[in-house]
This record gives structure tokens, C-alpha cells and sequence, in this order.
């Protein structure tokens, strides 16, 4: 093999290295995405009391 096949050989490597880097990223995120939806699909719903409360606290925050 010369040189200029064993750099070509070594840039494939990495470029499949990186190919299957971006891969596990990607299905990484969407993992992510349908956990996060699953919890919030989950979430209770928060009575009148309780959004009420959450209101104005954040309002109280907001305008200090």
C-alpha cells in the first residue's frame, strides 16, 4: 500500500467513525423527545387551587 491509499484508508475510517457518532446522537435525541413527552402526557393535572398558587407566585416573581 503507498501513502497516498493508506491516508485515504484512515479519512474513511474516521469519516465512519464519525457517521456512526451522529448516528447514536440522533437516537439519542429522539430517546430524549419521547421520554420528555411520555412525562408530560403523564403529568397530573393541577387542580384550580393549585394553578391558582403557581399564578401567583410566578406573578409575585415577576413584579418584585
Amino acid at each position: 500500500m503507498d501513502d497516498l491509499t493508506q491516508i485515504t484508508a484512515d479519512q474513511l475510517e474516521t469519516l465512519y467513525a464519525l457517521n456512526i457518532a451522529m448516528l447514536v446522537m440522533v437516537v439519542l435525541r429522539l430517546v430524549g423527545r419521547a421520554v420528555l413527552a411520555r412525562l408530560e402526557r403523564n403529568k397530573p393535572e393541577l387542580t384550580p387551587e393549585e394553578r391558582d398558587a403557581r399564578r401567583v407566585a410566578r406573578a409575585r416573581a415577576t413584579h418584585k
